[in-house]
């Protein structure tokens, strides 16, 4: 999709459409190319992204926000300091599931990760701990995704941490 999302510290995720490269005059809205790399670096008047939707329902800083392209539609996953997970459709302002790890708000979120082959969330958290959760799409209209169900599956743990010194 073209969707680009971002979390803050106020708590919400905003989502923002950007158009595609073919919509785009390269030469009068400020298109660049790397002699040496070769890489494109677009301004802002370039890409003329456009904010779509804001998704409110954390209670602290927005940590990590992933893409979930699995199901139906597209979702998004956020991570906060609030110790929760939330999923959510981008166009829609609820959250089709809010994850509550048992030892939230210790358990602060600060890395997600989609693996979309096993349909797996990992969640990594302040504590040294990666949660993995089963998510799976239960509903559908109007071809999206209206509902998933989550589960945790297991909790991966560093028992021992070692340094070494460099003589």
């Amino acid at each position: 999709s073209r969707l680009l999302a971002s979390g803050s510290a106020d708590g919400m995720v905003k989502v923002f459409e950007i158009p595609p490269p073919t919509d785009v005059d390269h030469h009068s809205a400020g298109v660049e190319t790397s002699e040496e790399t070769g890489e494109e670096r677009w301004s802002r008047a370039a890409l003329k992204p456009r904010c779509c939707s804001t998704l409110a329902g954390h209670a602290a800083t927005v940590r990590a926000v992933v893409g979930i392209s699995s199901f139906c539609s597209d979702l998004l996953a956020s991570g906060s300091r609030d110790g929760t997970i939330r999923l959510w459709e981008p166009h829609d302002s609820t959250p089709l599931a809010v994850v509550v790890p048992d030892d939230a708000p210790k358990s602060v979120v600060y890395a997600l990760s989609w693996v979309s082959t096993s349909c797996y969330l990992a969640a990594g958290s302040m504590d040294g701990a990666v949660r993995l959760f089963a998510v799976a799409e239960t509903a559908r209209a109007n071809g999206r995704t209206v509902g998933v169900s989550v589960a945790a599956v297991a909790t991966l743990i560093l028992r021992h941490l070692t340094q070494r010194r460099l003589l």
